[in-house]
């Protein structure tokens, strides 16, 4: 459970940047990432979601969400790879910039993108060996008290490079 005053009823167009947005009710939807920037997206994380880990520009978003402003994201390092080794596929999470851009792969308009945390566009990151580490298996969620509450996790080890 989550402490009420951290969340916040909004449509995604109107959440702050960053925000994860759970879905409630049922409205069918899964959870989404609302990057901001020169991105405007809403992204699904559900992979169960048939479109899922595809950017929706957030004007087209009309189901309402809680936003939950405040997160984290974790990753599982034994599911890390280099773009040497593997190919990044949507639902993967990035590191580049030796370390100084985090994001997820995405599909957009029918291409892979890659969009940092804070909404870059990166059409394609430097994938140089010591530049890009892929992650394959991650969470995103809140540490409340001395518990970390996982509220989505992803993990595409079993299928390969998707």
């Amino acid at each position: 459970m989550l402490p009420i005053e951290l969340l916040e009823a909004n449509l995604p167009k109107d959440a702050p940047a960053g925000s994860l947005l759970l879905p409630f009710g049922d409205s069918g939807e899964v959870v989404q990432l609302r990057f901001d920037g020169e991105a405007k997206l809403a992204v699904r994380l559900g992979p169960e979601h048939s479109r899922a880990f595809v950017g929706i520009n957030v004007e087209r978003a009309h189901v309402p969400a809680l936003a939950l402003k405040d997160w984290s994201l974790r990753v599982d390092p034994t599911s890390a790879y280099s773009a040497f080794d593997s190919s990044p596929a949507s639902g993967h999470i990035f590191t580049c910039d030796l370390g100084r851009k985090t994001g997820l792969v995405i599909s957009l308009d029918q291409s892979t993108c890659y969009v940092t945390l804070d909404g870059e566009l990166i059409r394609e990151p430097d994938f140089g060996a010591e530049k890009y580490v892929g992650f394959r298996a991650w969470a995103i969620g809140r540490d409340v008290g001395d518990r970390f509450i996982e509220l989505v996790t992803v993990d595409h080890r079993a299928t390969g490079d998707a």
